[in-house]
């Protein structure tokens, strides 16, 4: 279904990272009942290889800015041929 609707764009980011930045911005709902990073690993680890699989595009944005992961996302679109309000 996700790929009938276009391009997929995986933003890969490091699991101690992305816990650090869901402990400051809030905690999503599905860690809310087992808030570790071990959690969080798990299923990161489930999941990567499913979003990798799917992703016609994957950005590390690990160590990137929201500004530069925006334009690394709009790179990579528009290499795709993807053109904004088409």
């Amino acid at each position: 279904l996700l790929k009938s609707l276009g391009n997929i764009v995986y933003l890969r980011t490091d699991p101690a990272v992305l816990f650090k930045r869901m402990q400051n911005k809030g905690l999503p709902l599905f860690l809310r009942e087992d808030p570790s990073i071990e959690n969080l690993e798990h299923l990161w680890n489930e999941r990567h290889a499913v979003y990798t699989q799917l992703a016609d595009h994957t950005i590390d944005n690990t160590h990137l800015t929201i500004t530069k992961t925006a334009d690394c996302v709009m790179a990579a679109l528009h290499k795709s041929g993807f053109s904004p309000g088409a």
